[in-house]
């Protein structure tokens, strides 16, 4: 079973499941408001796979370990269940395009960077995020960063339209994680053929 955390928005969707339940962020008054300006467009691209979320953990901080500590609890409760029922669990951590190919879409990410008053530091949250995730899962459990996989590849693996994974870059997870399952099955077979 595979859980993959994708850094462009998953965090902040798990804000918005804890404000559901009673966690009061009330935004301030020009937020939507300097989304909006910043990218008129922008229900899709750049903001809401990536710079959404960062604007958001920059306006509430304090999210930020309410929410690791949330994606945590889910995950403790998915690895009962596949313990309980055989079932292997892989976490897969996937990065967003502006984590790893903004060169390919510089003019248009350094605007909004601009325009959102991004710092070098605001810009690394995400993948803070993903790390804090990554670091804090239990040992033992099966975990894979997709970040070397797709970071300077020849080909952008990214659409340049919603920030998508495109058709190239399928191929490419598609293949890391069919390499990670090799591994991982000749790792089993080895250690049963020793008993």
């Amino acid at each position: 079973f595979i859980v993959a955390a994708y850094s462009g928005n998953d965090f902040e969707e798990a804000a918005f499941t804890l404000e559901e339940d009673g966690e009061k962020n009330p935004r301030p008054a020009n937020y939507f408001k300097t989304l909006e300006r910043c990218d008129p467009k922008y229900a899709q691209g750049p903001e809401p796979q990536s710079l959404n979320q960062i604007y958001y953990f920059k306006t509430f901080p304090g999210m930020r370990k309410k929410v690791l500590r949330y994606a945590l609890h889910s995950l403790s409760q998915i690895r009962r269940i596949c313990r309980s029922n055989h079932i292997d669990l892989l976490i897969v951590f996937l990065p967003s395009k502006p984590d790893v190919e903004w060169p390919t879409d510089q003019k248009r990410l350094d605007d909004l960077r601009t325009c959102l008053g991004f710092s070098a530091a605001d810009l690394t949250l995400n993948q803070d995020l993903a790390d804090g995730l990554l670091k804090s899962l239990p040992f033992g459990l099966m975990r894979e960063n997709l970040t070397p996989a797709v970071r300077g590849q020849p080909a952008e693996l990214f659409w340049k339209g919603d920030y998508h994974l495109n058709i190239e870059g399928h191929r490419t997870v598609a293949a890391r994680l069919l390499q990670h399952y090799e591994d991982f099955i000749s790792r089993r077979y080895r250690s049963e053929e020793r008993r």
